[in-house]
């Protein structure tokens, strides 16, 4: 093969490489930038990513293997901080995690697709999440998060 071969093959690589990333790259962004219908004055981002009681948030773009793509975050909550969730109310606890997962539609909207609670105690032992949540408790859980109430 000549030269200029190489360099259009690679090209042709780094073209599919960047067109899937934004595929599925930018559906992290679209839900980090976009709002939900009960409060408009924040992102997504905005609330998660600065509510009071996270110590961290991690947000990760997933493609199912029947082709439905997600986003899913990972928010830690900040025990120490947290007025329930802390091992003074629950002296078993070790750590917790909310975990949100968002669907994005045909469309280019999304919709909030399941919540949960993962908890790790003392002894190591994991409970949760469980993916059926109900959406209500999970939209009024994100609403706790949009106002930085504890009430989650």
């Amino acid at each position: 093969m000549k030269r200029w071969d190489y360099i259009i093959i690679f090209c042709m690589l780094i073209i599919g490489i960047l067109g899937c990333d934004k595929i599925i790259g930018g559906d992290v962004s679209m839900v980090k930038g976009g709002t939900l219908e009960f409060d408009k004055s924040l992102t997504v981002g905005q609330a998660i990513d600065n509510y009071k009681y996270f110590k961290k948030t991690g947000w990760e773009a997933i493609k199912t293997d029947n082709g439905r793509r997600v986003v899913s975050i990972k928010a830690v909550i900040d025990t120490d901080k947290h007025p329930t969730i802390n091992p003074k109310h629950n002296p078993n606890l070790k750590s917790a995690e909310l975990q949100f997962e968002f669907v994005i539609n045909q469309d280019k909207s999304f919709q909030l697709g399941w919540c949960g609670i993962a908890v790790t105690m003392t002894d190591g032992s994991k409970i949760g999440p469980e993916q059926n949540a109900n959406l209500l408790s999970c939209t009024n859980t994100l609403k706790g998060i949009y106002k930085n109430s504890p009430d989650i």
